[in-house]
């Protein structure tokens, strides 16, 4: 009698332990599919372009989603978003592309200048200033001048590359560059915006089509 009171309590025991098995596995599950449906999200909303505000809030919002859910990958790209990306905070391009042409035409007043010009020279370089031209170029400008870093920076920002354009521009004179220092900070926080958004994009598509 013992014995088989024993047995029944080891069935019951098995029983409890398969139960909570598949309990667990269903909760894998519907996380899993929580999950995969952040990311589906997420997939959707990075299709969007950066210069949607709208649209640049929806997408951060999503990514935070999956991060919370204990996506690493994504919770990395969250980390290295700029400082309130999703409020603005990320530079259009429309915004980048007209700041460019005024702080650039600075700049090529500045590169005019020696570094500690007097009245004279400064008298000068704004006359001077009045003849230069902007810059058309159709093919990347090669050369050694001081304006060809503002010339290919010009460039790459007339083909939507700012990133490039910042890199550009680190080769000014010092005080050349005080004149668009502003901006290479800008392009930049939107070039690391562009990365993560990329790498969820594809970290997001591998894991569904998984």
């Amino acid at each position: 009698r013992c014995n088989k009171r024993l047995e029944e309590i080891t069935h019951l025991d098995l029983d409890s332990r398969a139960g909570a098995t598949v309990l667990s596995q269903i909760e894998e599950e519907r996380q899993l599919s929580a999950r995969l449906r952040g990311l589906s999200f997420a997939v959707l909303a990075t299709a969007g372009s950066i210069d949607d505000r709208r649209g640049m809030a929806e997408v951060v919002s999503a990514m935070r989603e999956c991060a919370e859910g204990g996506d690493a990958l994504v919770g990395a790209a969250v980390a290295s978003l700029p400082a309130g990306a999703e409020g603005g905070g990320v530079a259009t391009a429309g915004e980048l592309a007209e700041a460019f042409g005024r702080d650039a035409w600075a700049a090529r007043r500045a590169a005019l200048l020696p570094e500690k010009p007097s009245a004279v020279e400064q008298a000068a370089a704004s006359v001077r200033a009045l003849f230069l031209r902007p810059f058309s170029d159709s093919s990347l400008p090669k050369g050694a001048g001081l304006d060809m870093p503002l010339r290919r920076a010009q460039y790459f920002v007339d083909r939507g590359d700012f990133v490039k354009a910042a890199e550009e521009l680190e080769s000014l004179q010092p005080h050349v560059k005080a004149k668009v220092v502003k901006w290479i900070e800008d392009a930049r926080r939107r070039g690391v915006a562009e990365q993560a958004l990329r790498l969820v994009r594809s970290h997001a598509a591998a894991l569904l089509s998984a």
